[in-house]
């Protein structure tokens, strides 16, 4: 016996199926059709759709969404934000966490909506997005004088979620124009109004532009915001929180310092030994050499004039006893080596005080300031 009748070469079988897929795909469809005819701009940049997955953790409400279209150096581009599932319209937690759970849901963004199509199963899902954008959002920015923003361009500010109020109040605290421009590469970034949400319920004030992009490629968190807090830092100040971030100190680093000392530094000086590869055991090392009771300005005036624990003990091993952290900076500012000290020595000169050796070091020269001649002792070596 046939499968089926056999209608124009297709069973009804087929038919049924072909028909249950486009009823299900009717939203996509219509949506890539649209894009389809919605002006040169929109098709020389491509359709406005692709492929999505999603994960809801078992014990949160937000879920992690990503959204893949064709491009970028890998022949993918992906793009990861988060969102809370009660924003997803159509689609509730029961059908995210069931066994294979065909779905149809939006996301309602102010530069446009979100289609989606595709299925669910324990708290994954798949499918097919599309996406429109909402021409009174262009209109909008162009009229406040932001410029002409593509559809392209909507759909970068949609999927951050940089809407209309955060973009009025990236204006008032733009320190310069603020153009469409500025925004997508906001959004290429990954600044979203998430962060900027966060950062205003801890006491914030909104970030300016420069801030907001430099915390996205840095990957500034809040809950990093959170760790430096509870070291004792209470709102630290947020080009401090990013010059962290940008020169990779974490709170591992932060902590390490404060155990190394029983005093407790400054940002900016946490910064500054980053800055110059400071390790915590930097500290103990020069106090084992006899530098003891150092200041973490002495530590990093130290190791900005290449100070290391050997230096001392060298120096120290020609019988110059009782030097100051700020005379070991000095003597390094000066090209004061131990290979010089040695050919000082060579020459018969050797029962000279540590002034003395400055002072041959530079016998032309005039020493003034805070590593003049008189800062060094002129006692003999012992």
């Amino acid at each position: 016996m046939n499968a089926g009748r056999q209608t124009g070469g297709m069973t009804h079988s087929a038919i049924h199926g072909l028909m249950t897929h486009l009823k299900r795909n009717w939203r996509v469809i219509a949506m890539l059709t649209l894009t389809s005819l919605t002006g040169p701009s929109a098709g020389a940049q491509g359709p406005l759709s692709g492929g999505w997955t999603m994960k809801l953790p078992p014990d949160s409400d937000v879920a992690q969404v990503t959204l893949s279209r064709p491009g970028g150096a890998s022949g993918e581009d992906n793009r990861h934000f988060r969102v809370s599932l009660g924003r997803l319209q159509g689609l509730t937690r029961e059908q995210v966490t069931r066994r294979d759970v065909p779905v149809e849901f939006r996301l309602r963004r102010d530069a446009g909506t979100f289609s989606f199509d595709g299925s669910c199963s324990d708290g994954r899902g798949s499918g097919r997005f599309a996406f429109a954008p909402d021409p009174a959002f262009a209109a909008r920015l162009k009229e406040q004088g932001l410029g002409d923003v593509t559809p392209e361009g909507q759909l970068m500010l949609a999927v951050r979620d940089i809407n209309l109020e955060l973009i009025d109040s990236l204006k008032a605290r733009a320190g310069g124009p603020l153009t469409v421009e500025k925004l997508t590469q906001l959004a290429h970034q990954g600044a979203n109004s998430d962060l900027v949400r966060e950062l205003e319920a801890m006491g914030y004030e909104t970030p300016t532009v420069k801030q907001l992009n430099d915390m996205a490629l840095f990957a500034v968190r809040v809950e990093f915001i959170r760790e430096l807090e509870a070291l004792g830092y209470t709102r630290p100040a947020l080009d401090e929180v990013i010059a962290l971030r940008r020169h990779a100190a974490g709170a591992d680093y932060v902590r390490e310092v404060l155990l190394s000392s029983a005093q407790r530094p400054t940002l900016e000086q946490i910064i500054t030994m980053r800055v110059l590869n400071v390790a915590p055991p930097f500290r103990k090392q020069l106090e084992e050499a006899g530098l003891n009771h150092l200041s973490h300005a002495q530590v990093i005036a130290l190791a900005a004039n290449g100070v290391t624990a050997d230096f001392v003990r060298q120096i120290e091993s020609f019988g110059y006893k009782g030097l100051t952290a700020e005379n070991f900076a000095c003597l390094r500012t000066h090209g004061v080596t131990t290979d010089f000290i040695r050919e000082t020595r060579a020459r018969g000169q050797g029962n000279v005080s540590i002034r003395e050796i400055v002072r041959l070091r530079h016998p032309n020269g005039t020493i003034k300031g805070d590593c003049s001649l008189e800062s060094f002792p002129d006692e003999l070596p012992k």
